[in-house]
C-alpha cells in the first residue's frame, strides 16, 4: 500500500545524514513515479506541510520569542534540515516530473523566495560573527575564541548554505522547464 511506504519515508524523511536524504528521496521518486496526480497531489501538499509549515511557524515564533534561546536555535535547525531537505527534494521532482511538476511551484513559491532572503540575512550574520570574534581574538592575541566564533559560524552558514543551494536549484529548474514550455 502505497499509504504504508509514505508514512515510512516521512519517518526519515530530513535525517541529517546525506546518505539517508540520498536514499529517502530515491525511494520517493520511485513511489512518486508509480502515482497518478490524484494520488501524487495530497502526498505532496503533506511533505510541503511538514517542511514548511513548521519552518514558517518557527520563523514566526522566532520573531515574537526572541529572547528564548538554545531551544529556539535548536528547532530553527531542525526546521533548516527540513527546509533544506524539501528543495532537495523539489529539485529531484523537477529533474524526473519535467514540466509535469511546474504547477505544483505554486504551493511554496512564496516560501521559497522567502527562505532564500532568510538564509541571506543568516548567512550574512554568521560572516559578520566570525568577523568580530576573529577581530577581537586578534585584539586580545587569544586563539581560543577565535575557534568558537568560527565554529558558531560555521554550523549556522552550513544549514544555511544548504537551503541556498537546493531552493537555488528549485529555481533553475522551475525557469529552465517554463522556458521549455513556452
Amino acid at each position: 500500500n502505497y499509504k504504508d511506504v509514505f508514512v515510512a519515508l516521512t519517518g526519515v524523511f530530513g535525517f541529517p545524514v546525506a546518505s539517508v536524504e540520498t536514499k529517502s528521496i530515491n525511494t520517493f521518486m520511485t513511489l512518486v513515479l508509480r502515482l497518478n496526480e490524484a494520488l501524487f497531489k495530497p502526498m505532496f501538499l503533506k511533505v510541503l506541510d511538514w517542511a514548511l509549515g513548521a519552518s514558517s511557524q518557527t520563523s514566526k515564533k522566532q520573531k515574537t520569542n526572541s529572547g528564548k534561546g538554545k531551544d529556539t536555535t535548536k528547532q530553527a535547525n531542525k526546521d533548516l534540515y527540513k527546509v533544506a531537505f524539501f528543495y532537495r527534494l523539489v529539485d529531484s521532482l523537477t529533474d524526473h516530473l519535467k514540466q509535469i511538476f511546474v504547477p505544483y511551484f505554486i504551493y511554496f513559491w512564496q516560501d521559497l523566495v522567502d527562505n532564500l532572503t532568510r538564509m541571506k540575512e543568516v548567512t550574512n550574520e554568521a560572516i559578520s560573527l566570525v568577523k568580530k570574534r576573529k577581530k577581537q581574538a586578534l585584539d586580545d592575541s587569544s586563539s581560543s575564541s577565535l575557534g568558537q566564533g568560527q565554529a558558531v559560524g560555521s554550523a549556522e552558514t552550513g544549514q544555511s548554505h544548504r537551503v541556498l543551494v537546493y531552493g537555488l536549484a528549485s529555481l533553475e529548474n522551475f525557469f529552465v522547464m517554463t522556458r521549455k514550455g513556452l
